[in-house]
This record gives structure tokens, sequence and C-alpha cells, in this order.
């Protein structure tokens, strides 16, 4: 009876840790469909619209190989309309194209073929002193 119970616990734990591989290769086999790289920010929103634009002074453009390359620019309605009060001084950061308002966001950013994108670069230099930010 004792060397049946011993059977039984070695080939519940044989049929455990197969279930636990068994489990991590699907885990392994699931993600292998979406990106998990560090450093991408990930697909758009659905609600929204992201576009790049040109960057001459920085050399980044649309056309670049292997990857498209710009400042981001975010769109859609669900786009705020411009800065509130004081602030309104800066609806600079605010584009219309074809209809569709767009905010310049400052970031330079690279397309992947899968959709994803990835921050590379800013067109602001900021500098963090004692919770201030000072833009350069």
């Amino acid at each position: 009876m004792v060397l049946q119970k011993h059977v039984l616990l070695e080939l519940l734990l044989i049929v455990t840790i197969y279930f636990i591989h068994l489990f991590f290769l699907f885990l392994f086999i699931f993600f292998l469909e979406f990106d998990i790289t560090a450093g991408r920010a990930g697909y758009p929103l659905v609600s929204c619209e992201i576009r790049l634009v040109n960057w001459d002074e920085g050399q980044y453009k649309t056309t670049d190989k292997p990857n498209p390359r710009g400042e981001i620019l975010i769109g859609g309605k669900n786009i705020a309309e411009g800065y509130f009060g004081e602030a309104s001084k800066e609806n600079v950061n605010f584009k219309e194209i074809n209809g569709t308002r767009y905010f310049c966001t400052g970031d330079i950013g690279e397309v992947f073929p899968d959709g994803t994108f990835q921050i590379i670069g800013s067109l602001i230099l900021q500098i963090l002193f004692y919770f201030f930010i000072f833009e350069l």
C-alpha cells in the first residue's frame, strides 16, 4: 500500500510537470503573434488616426527605408479643439489636414511593418529641475 502511494505521488508529479510545460509552451506560441519587445509603443487605438510627417531638420522622412520615420501626429474625433485659457497661445501644436484635426506630439517615431510604433526621439528638449520642466 505504501509503495502504491509513492508511485501515485510520483505519477502525479510527472503529470503536473508535463502540464506546466504545456502551459508555458502555449504562452510562448501565443506571444509569438504579438510584439513584446521593449521600446515599442504598440498599436494605435481604433479611435485614433496616427500619421507621420517629415522632419527635415533631423533628416527623418516618411519615405525612409526600411521603416518610415518622422514626427508623430495624432488625429481624430477624440482630439481636443485646442488648449484652454492662457494656454491657447500654444494652439500651434494643432494642425488640420484633409479635414481632420491633428495634435503634433513633438515626438519622432518609426512605424514597423506590423503597425507598431517606436518613439526614437523628441523635437523638444526638456530639462527637469526640481519639479519644474523647462523646454529649450
